[in-house]
């Protein structure tokens, strides 16, 4: 009964929310719940961060688009709204932390380009090299702690408006799956799904609402338990428990 609240023109992050909000209630019904693990917090940080690192991509094509068209403003209002959260404080802090994530995925990649060349023989990269890199991202963390840096939108400099329009759409449809993507993890906090989702609940009804509302069925069993459920694959889109 609850999987009758899936919505039939969602999209398929929100189908999949309905379904996990369902099989939550069965899973409260029978009474399988758990406490909060200790590291949700931190999951959910994570989560949100990520939010944010889109909504900014999002902001930076959005700007770049009514820098160069913006007569486009009246006819996509999107253009207009502001990013929630993503303040001048979150840029900057988000900006350094890349510096440091560059500086560190620098040294790994001057690491392992040198382990191949010594397997192989071959001459090391010279260490310049790397001084070289790490220099330039010095200079970028310099110019963002100035407030003179200014970031590239992530798209072509030569893309025409309707490319960016298509990737602002796209990074729309991203920003929808992760704030899903949050919600579900915050209701699920005490609940273990996948035990009701096996133990509890008929497959076959999974597999017929799958069917139902356009959903890949790997996106609710894993490959294990299609093997295991293989008997219940066959059900149609109507079939009722």
């Amino acid at each position: 009964r609850q999987l009758r609240n899936t919505p039939a023109d969602g999209t398929e992050a929100e189908k999949i929310l309905a379904y996990n909000r369902a099989n939550r209630e069965v899973a409260v019904l029978c009474n399988h719940q758990r406490s909060v693990s200790k590291g949700f917090q931190g999951q959910m940080t994570r989560i949100e961060d990520r939010l944010l690192a889109v909504r900014y991509q999002r902001k930076l094509l959005k700007d770049h688009l009514l820098e160069i068209a913006p007569a486009l403003k009246k006819k996509h209002p999107i253009l207009s709204e502001k990013e929630p959260l993503v303040t001048a404080k979150w840029i900057k802090e988000h900006l350094l932390a890349n510096c440091e994530l560059d500086r560190e995925k620098a040294r790994k990649k001057f690491e392992r380009d040198n382990e191949k060349h010594k397997e192989a023989g071959e001459p090391l990269e010279p260490e310049d090299k790397l001084a070289e890199q790490l220099a330039a991202i010095d200079e970028r963390e310099a110019s963002i702690k100035k407030g003179t840096f200014v970031d590239e939108p992530p798209i072509a400099k030569n893309a025409t408006t309707d490319k960016i329009l298509d990737k602002i759409e796209k990074l729309s449809q991203r920003i929808g799956n992760i704030e899903v993507d949050k919600i579900e993890k915050d209701e699920n906090k005490t609940t273990a799904l996948s035990t009701s989702k096996i133990n509890y609940i008929d497959p076959r009804i999974s597999m017929a609402w799958c069917k139902k509302y356009d959903v890949p069925i790997e996106k609710i069993f894993n490959k294990t338990l299609r093997e295991k459920f293989t008997w219940a694959l066959d059900v149609d889109s109507e079939w009722t428990f």
